[in-house]
C-alpha cells in the first residue's frame, strides 16, 4: 500500500475486553484511508477418546457454535467500522488464536496488529502459612496484566503489535492507562 494507507489487523474474540480494544483502535490507531482487517479465531480444543466418535460429534457441534458466534461478532464490528467510513474486511480462522493471529498477520502483510487483553490469566504461586502450629502450602493465583493469547502474540509475531487492556470498570472511555504494551 504505497499510497500512505496502512493495513491494520485487529484480532478479536467475543469478550468485552476485545470489543473495547477494537473501539480503542478505531479511535486512536485507524485513520481514514487505512484498510482494517478484523480477525476472529474459532477454537475448541480436541478431546480425544479411545475408539469413540462421540466426542468428535460434540466437538464439531461446539466448533460450529463458536464459529457462528465469531461471525456474529465480526458482523457487528464491521458495521461499526463501515459507519465510521473505514474500509474493512473480516475473517474467521479455525485454530488456536496464539498460533493463528501471528501467522495471519504475517500472511496478509499487516502493517500493524492490535489485540485486546482481559488479563484473566492466573499465575500459580505457593504460599507458606502457619495455621495452628502446622505449616500449610496454599496455592495462590494472581492475575497477570496480560492474557496468555496477547502475551504469546507479542512474543511471537513479527508484525508491530499493540495490546490494549481494558481498564477495570470502564466501558468505552479512553485514557492513557488503556495501552499496556507497544512492540
Amino acid at each position: 500500500m504505497g499510497d500512505g494507507s496502512r493495513k491494520i489487523l485487529i484480532a478479536v474474540d467475543a469478550s468485552e475486553a476485545s470489543e473495547y480494544a477494537f473501539r480503542w483502535a478505531m479511535e486512536h490507531v485507524v485513520r481514514k484511508g487505512d484498510h482494517v482487517v478484523v480477525l476472529s479465531c474459532a477454537f475448541v480444543p480436541h478431546l480425544f477418546s479411545f475408539g469413540s466418535f462421540a466426542f468428535q460429534d460434540d466437538w464439531k457441534k461446539n466448533m460450529n457454535e463458536v464459529t457462528q458466534k465469531c461471525e456474529e461478532n465480526l458482523t457487528k464490528l464491521r458495521i461499526i467500522a463501515e459507519e465510521a467510513g473505514i474500509d474493512v474486511t473480516s475473517e474467521t480462522r479455525a485454530g488456536d488464536p496464539r498460533e493463528e493471529i501471528p501467522q495471519y498477520a504475517e500472511s496478509i502483510h499487516a502493517d500493524f496488529l492490535v489485540v485486546g487483553s482481559a488479563g484473566n490469566t492466573r499465575e500459580a504461586k505457593l504460599s507458606h502459612k502457619l495455621k495452628e502450629g502446622v505449616r500449610m502450602l496454599t496455592l495462590l493465583e494472581e492475575p497477570h496484566n496480560m492474557g496468555s493469547v496477547s502475551n504469546h502474540v507479542i512474543t511471537h509475531c513479527k508484525v508491530p503489535t499493540m495490546v490494549v487492556r481494558k481498564v477495570h470498570g470502564k466501558k468505552y472511555e479512553f485514557s492513557g492507562k488503556d495501552l499496556s504494551y507497544a512492540v
